[in-house]
């Protein structure tokens, strides 16, 4: 699944009013590393104010004594439909976005004017791979502990990470990268080091809360190939007070091992804001609705509080999938959103 964070996507005709957390997904023209040089203007547009986390269930896991490199460690894979890491706060780092997944689960930073940090969190007993391959953090370079815990500076081919062991067997991973350097993670001071320093010890993983969205689809989903299953979910952070809203849900045959790999994923999600109240794009009509529908996406405008259905993905049912999506009553209204949108 490669880039499934990444912000950005050079393909869309519409203008990027509001950044875009899974469009990428089914990109596949990118490569792995982020391509943050050049996006200050979208980032500009973006209300990066946030002051902590607003996802309850971090008070924290309560670890014990670390086990050695190497110990064995039974799977214990995190639910889709359930958060479960939050940053507390952490001044000059805003989080942007979440995604959920089996394996692992994420969150975006903004950090300053010109900085994003990708936070990811391995269920236990899950190598922490990234789409340079497997990282074993314990031949990196010894870093203060986290949480009491065993930490190291480990260099990939695009810059330093750093990794350190929140649970038994179940390694975190911290990277941070800089509009206008080049592309390369933004470790080159000590300055950089400790921004990471305190983010990392800011992550913190509970029992979390379940997901929920403001849309149902019907099970089987149809039409969907009947190995397709759901791998997760991603959702933009934003202030109780901005009422924008991306969520969506994410559908492949098999789970990612990291957020880098590409695997085929079909996202339904839904969006407000001024992009969908304009209806920019549309070309056609569905079902008495304004729609942008073309060859990897399909967009359906004019639901309540000028929220737009948007599908995409590796399928020639996109259409399809799309009209069976039902918006609830109220949508901008959080406190209608379902814990179960699969019905």
């Amino acid at each position: 699944m490669e880039r499934l964070f990444d912000p950005l996507r050079d393909e869309d005709p519409l203008p990027p009013s509001e950044v875009d957390i899974d469009r990428a997904i089914v990109a596949g023209r990118r490569q792995v590393r982020a391509r943050w040089v050049g996006t200050a203007a979208v980032v500009a547009a973006v209300a990066f104010l946030v002051p902590v986390l607003g996802l309850p269930g971090g008070g924290g896991s309560s670890v014990g004594p670390a086990t050695q490199p190497g110990s064995a460690v039974g799977i214990e894979d995190f639910d889709p439909m359930r958060r479960v890491v939050t940053v507390a706060d952490v001044p000059g780092a805003t989080p942007e976005s979440y995604t959920t997944a089996r394996r692992w689960q994420r969150i975006m930073l903004k950090i300053g004017e010109t900085g994003f940090g990708l936070a990811t969190v391995y269920a236990p007993g899950r190598q922490a791979t990234d789409g340079q391959g497997v990282i074993r953090p314990e031949t990196g370079t010894p870093a203060e502990p986290i949480g009491g815990r065993p930490a190291y500076w480990v260099g990939r081919e695009n810059g330093e990470l750093l990794a350190w062991q929140w649970t038994d067997g179940a390694w975190a991973l911290l990277t941070v990268e800089y509009a206008g350097a080049g592309g390369d993670a933004g470790t080159d001071s000590e300055a950089d080091r400790d921004t990471m320093r305190r983010i990392a010890q800011a992550v913190r993983v509970g029992v979390g809360e379940p997901v929920t969205m403001p849309f149902t689809l019907p099970l089987p989903t149809p039409p969907l190939p009947t190995p397709h299953r759901l791998i997760g979910a991603t959702t933009q952070i934003r202030p109780p007070d901005n009422p924008f809203v991306r969520t969506g849900l994410v559908f492949a045959t098999e789970d990612p091992s990291d957020p880098d790999r590409e695997v085929g994923a079909v996202s339904v999600a839904v969006e407000n804001g001024s992009k969908m109240a304009q209806h920019l794009g549309a070309n056609q009509t569905v079902d008495g609705h304004p729609a942008k529908v073309d060859g990897e996406s399909v967009i359906i405008f004019g639901f309540t509080d000028e929220f737009a259905i948007d599908v995409r993905g590796p399928s020639d049912a996109l259409l399809t999938i799309a009209r069976t999506v039902r918006m609830v009553p109220t949508p901008s209204d959080k406190s209608t959103w379902t814990s179960q949108p699969l019905t």
